[in-house]
C-alpha cells in the first residue's frame, strides 16, 4: 500500500451531495476539500492565503462526514472507511471509528450504541479475516445523502 493509499479519505460533496475520495486538504479558512489528485509537488508550492483551490480537482466537502480509508475491504472488495456500518456474519451491526484511547479502528455495535467516547468496541483487526467476514451496508451520513 503506497503513501497515497494510506490517506485516503472520502467526503459529502457541498454541492452535489455525493462522495467524493481522494486526498484531504484545509486551506486557511478551515474549509474542507478533498481532492482526486495533489501531488507532492502541489502540496510544496501550495500557499493557501493567496492561490486557492480553483486549480485543483477538488472538493469542498461537509467536514462532519470525512473519514478516512482503514487499510481494509470488506468481503465484496469494497473499501472499509471510519464512519461506515458494517455487518458480520451473524448480521450484527457495527460502525467503524478511529480510537484515541487504542490508537486504532475499532468495531462499535450499533445494538449497545456508538459511543466512541466509551472507548468500548472491538479492534476492527480482530477479526482475522475481514475480507471474508464483514460486509459494508451503509454510512453513518447516509442521512444526508437521502438514503435511509
Amino acid at each position: 500500500m503506497s503513501d497515497l493509499d494510506r490517506y485516503l479519505f472520502r467526503g459529502i460533496c457541498k454541492d452535489t451531495k455525493k462522495w467524493v475520495w481522494g486526498h484531504l486538504i484545509t486551506d486557511a479558512n478551515e474549509r474542507v476539500y478533498i481532492a482526486k489528485e495533489f501531488s507532492f509537488e502541489q502540496r510544496i508550492a501550495y500557499d493557501p492565503e493567496f492561490h486557492g483551490y480553483e486549480s485543483l480537482d477538488a472538493a469542498l466537502v461537509i467536514p462532519e462526514t470525512v473519514g478516512q480509508w482503514t487499510g481494509l475491504t470488506d468481503k465484496n472488495g469494497v473499501k472499509i472507511f471510519e464512519g461506515d456500518e458494517v455487518l458480520d456474519v451473524y448480521e450484527r451491526r457495527y460502525h467503524v471509528g478511529y480510537s484515541n484511547h487504542f490508537l486504532g479502528w475499532r468495531l462499535h455495535s450499533i445494538d449497545h450504541g456508538a459511543d466512541f467516547s466509551k472507548e468500548i468496541g472491538v479492534d476492527i483487526f480482530t477479526w482475522i479475516y475481514p475480507k471474508m467476514t464483514l460486509t459494508t451496508v451503509g454510512s453513518i451520513h447516509d442521512h444526508l445523502l437521502g438514503v435511509k
